[in-house]
């Protein structure tokens, strides 16, 4: 979904998604320039049979119920020749939320033109580098590694962003491209940078390497005086940017596309609420 637009994406368990298994927001610019969110609600299954119009319209109406406007339905089968006539008629009076879907040619398209995902579930052999988003996860590296060399030269109290991005993400491609385990455990002070600040009584649980390269990420792109860390326990974790030094950080084309390779790779996702982003990794 990250790979097709989608921003904020929240991935709901199975057994709590109320009609829904991921929610997040596609933003679109009008022609007077003004961007608009929308927001999409996304029901994903594997259906042995074709899908039915009664199965999708418990979904359609939880997704109104919600204000959602658009219901994605994605599917390893297909929607039934019926249920695409009562969808296409649904569409045809412009009512909200509009339907939308995907069935599994639609999927085995997408696996051909996005091939990292293919190769993190197996389903394309990897090359040796462990796949193209591995080879561009490196290029990111080496370019903040150029930046590296100029700030080396005024190198004095503290090492320079660009060194610590380049360093945290070759030490997660590394880790990647060995096919290390990324699990989570507790992250202790030993994890983390100096700059980051703990409120006490944090118990954050990540994997190591995937939260120093997002620490180190945010510190690069956003310029802050400093990153305030908060977690009540489990994989949620607050991260609170202090004063960022460029408001539009998050449009950075650094930050979305290794924000974008995190949550391919770290299963990490991301919701940004003013200066506060919102991280939960999910591994075991």
């Amino acid at each position: 979904m990250l790979q097709r637009g989608l921003r904020n994406a929240t991935w709901r368990t199975p057994g709590a998604d109320g009609g829904r298994d991921i929610e997040g927001d596609y933003f679109i610019t009008d022609m007077s320039g003004r961007v608009l969110p929308e927001r999409w609600y996304i029901e994903c299954k594997k259906y042995s049979n074709s899908v039915d119009w009664p199965t999708v319209f418990p979904k359609l109406s939880y997704a109104s119920n919600h204000k959602a406007d658009f219901l994605l339905m994605c599917t390893s089968n297909y929607l039934s020749p019926k249920c695409k006539d009562e969808v296409d008629r649904y569409n045809f009076r412009r009512e909200r939320p509009a339907i939308r879907y995907w069935d599994v040619s639609d999927l085995e398209s997408f696996i051909a033109i996005y091939p990292d995902i293919g190769v993190k579930h197996g389903l394309i052999a990897p090359s040796s580098m462990g796949g193209p988003s591995i080879k561009r996860l490196l290029a990111i590296g080496a370019k903040a590694s150029q930046a590296a060399c100029g700030d080396i030269e005024g190198l004095g109290i503290r090492i320079p962003r660009s060194l610590e991005f380049s360093a945290a993400i070759a030490e997660l491609s590394a880790v990647i491209d060995h096919g290390a385990s990324l699990t989570t455990r507790i992250i202790n002070d030993d994890d983390l940078y100096d700059w980051v600040k703990v409120t006490s009584g944090s118990h954050a649980k990540a994997n190591p390497a995937s939260l120093r390269a997002l620490l180190a990420l945010l510190n690069f792109v956003a310029l802050p005086k400093g990153i305030t860390l908060t977690s009540s326990g489990g994989a949620e974790v607050k991260l609170e940017i202090d004063t960022p030094g460029r408001a539009d950080w998050a449009s950075v084309g650094t930050y979305i596309e290794a924000s974008q390779l995190l949550n391919l790779y770290c299963n990490v996702e991301f919701k940004i609420l003013g200066n506060v982003i919102e991280v939960q990794q999910r591994w075991p």
